[in-house]
């Protein structure tokens, strides 16, 4: 894993993982945004992924990306 401020953008952490996705935290790391080896990206607030255990997604595609992306912020962390 690679990680690091953005010198342009000092409030945005950037974290690149060896499997070619990142995770972006911005505002205070309040937002997470995640980018898959697709470069497709996903945005939640942090309480949005905080809570997804409670959650009752009707999408399970949509909910095992939130667990993945949790468990590369616990990572990263």
């Amino acid at each position: 894993m690679i990680s690091g401020a953005d010198p342009l953008r000092p409030h945005i952490s950037k974290f690149n993982f060896h499997d070619h996705t990142k995770l972006v935290l911005s505002e205070n790391g309040q937002v997470v945004t995640y980018v898959d080896d697709g470069y497709v990206s996903w945005t939640w607030h942090l309480l949005a992924l905080v809570r997804l255990e409670t959650a009752s997604l009707a999408d399970s595609r949509e909910r095992r990306r939130m667990e993945s992306t949790w468990k590369k912020l616990v990572y990263a962390r």
